[in-house]
């Protein structure tokens, strides 16, 4: 459990032994008596599922920003699933980590695939990472430079 106090600066919680925590320390902003909180650090959960083979789908490397493409609604989501299959999604059973475009259903998107890789090493999905890693070189998302 990580314990967080409120900045007395800006209202927001955080982290005890943090940067920030270190930094009001130093310039004696934090007191002893400043609100506190216990918080439980994420896990996640061990009985996810990866699809182990990927659909041989065309990839998008557009410019276009993913967030304007992404299936962010459950339906949105849905219909993706329902057109495309699993391979659109890292944890299909969740619908969660999407990869495809919603416009142009069974696309891969590269800035998707960048943006699942980001997220599932925030949270700790390593089989998620892995798979994203791993579908990111095959589709050529990832620019590699040589010396």
């Amino acid at each position: 459990m990580d314990t967080k106090i409120k900045n007395p600066v800006t209202g927001r919680w955080i982290k005890v032994g943090g940067a920030k925590y270190d930094e009001l320390v130093k310039n004696g902003t934090i007191s002893g008596g400043a609100p506190k909180k216990m918080v439980k650090k994420f896990t996640p959960p061990k009985d996810y599922s990866v699809p182990q083979k990927f659909a041989n789908y065309p990839v998008d490397k557009s410019d276009v920003k993913w967030g304007e493409k992404k299936p962010t609604r459950i339906g949105e989501r849905r219909k993706v699933m329902k057109e495309c299959g699993e391979s659109c999604f890292l944890i299909p059973s969740k619908l969660a980590f999407p990869i495809c475009n919603k416009t142009k259903p069974c696309t891969y998107n590269c800035r998707g695939i960048k943006a699942a890789s980001s997220r599932a090493g925030q949270w700790k999905y390593q089989k998620v990472l892995e798979a994203s890693k791993k579908l990111s070189e095959e589709k050529g998302c990832y620019k590699t430079t040589k010396p």
